[in-house]
């Protein structure tokens, strides 16, 4: 696995921002003064991170579980290791519109810029969404 450095969130909502940062590999700030919106209010829609890790030089693989009934549904599946690194999306409910993002490496370990442990992610959210990040 290339190592990376996991960037840590500064905002209640900024975990995307900095995944983001960690994929692209660059400071927190950077990707923020690229958006608009107030992190601390609102987060980041999924598909605007896949356009922006797009606009920005990566291709992308993005696997998604569309309907299921229980919490770990498809969690073993979808968090097979594809790519050097994924930004998988996880949700409190299936229908929420924003959810958590946190870093995947190419092992299949979850790093959380938020701080969070991988007991509060498990008993805390559903999986809903993959991206695998691949240098264009």
């Amino acid at each position: 696995m290339k190592p990376f450095k996991l960037v840590k969130t500064k905002h209640n909502l900024g975990c995307t921002i900095a995944c983001i940062a960690t994929v692209i590999g660059t400071d927190y700030d950077i990707i923020d003064r690229d958006f608009e919106n107030d992190f601390d209010k609102d987060g980041l829609a999924f598909s605007d991170t896949m356009n922006y890790l797009g606009d920005n030089g990566f291709s992308l693989i993005h696997k998604e579980i569309r309907n299921y009934s229980s919490v770990k549904f498809g969690r073993a599946e979808i968090l097979k290791p594809f790519a050097p690194i994924h930004i998988v999306r996880l949700q409190q409910k299936f229908d929420s519109e924003y959810g958590h993002v946190v870093i995947m490496d190419s092992e299949g370990k979850l790093h959380c810029p938020s701080g969070f442990t991988d007991e509060e992610l498990d008993d805390s959210y559903v999986i809903s969404n993959i991206v695998g990040c691949y240098k264009s």
